[in-house]
């Protein structure tokens, strides 16, 4: 599986730029991020089918690239298209997907601190 680089990281400063200076409305989507990610965890864990986790992959990855976090989507890409192609359900997957829950976790509560 594919290590994730994290210094390209959640920012509320990046958001609130893309936002043209809405700090507000900018700690309103990291919030909604922060409720979604166990969701996604969820989704991930509970797909029953590489279907399933294709279409969680998807949605976790568009959650990422819409923070403009691009290099934490990529590896999930490719995830979502290995997914797509297997006959059986793969837990590394799973699990590699996972782990980036805590880590987006801690990092997103710390910029809306």
């Amino acid at each position: 599986m594919t290590n994730v680089d994290m210094r390209e990281a959640v920012s509320l400063a990046r958001l609130t730029a893309v936002l043209d200076g809405d700090e507000s409305g900018a700690r309103e989507v990291l919030g909604l991020f922060l409720k979604e990610l166990p969701r996604f965890e969820e989704a991930l864990r509970g797909a029953k089918s590489p279907q399933d986790l294709a279409k969680a992959l998807h949605k976790f990855r568009g959650s990422l690239l819409s923070l403009g976090l691009a290099t934490a989507a990529e590896p999930l890409s490719a995830y979502e298209t290995a997914s797509t192609m297997a006959l059986v359900l793969d837990t590394q997957v799973v699990e590699a997907a996972c782990a980036l829950v805590p880590m987006l976790t801690r990092q997103t509560e710390a910029e809306l601190k």
